[in-house]
């Protein structure tokens, strides 16, 4: 598995049954085998919206872990 975790952030209307990517972040998950174990906070970039608002939506507080 070389690719990274990939976070997306959806927003849902449950009406309309109808989503929005709101956010999408790639995180590097190799560093926890050298580590066993990483802390980070992730700026989360808006994507898919109207030029007016894009930019940060939101942070998110990522902690992994490698469990034998």
């Amino acid at each position: 598995m070389n690719n990274p975790i990939h976070i997306v952030v959806l927003r849902s209307y449950h009406l309309s049954k109808k989503k929005d990517i709101i956010a999408a972040q790639n995180i590097e998950w190799r560093s926890v085998l050298n580590q066993g174990r990483i802390s980070t906070s992730l700026p989360l970039n808006g994507i898919n919206l109207d030029d007016a608002s894009r930019g940060p939506v939101g942070i998110i507080d990522i902690e992994l872990q490698l469990t034998p």
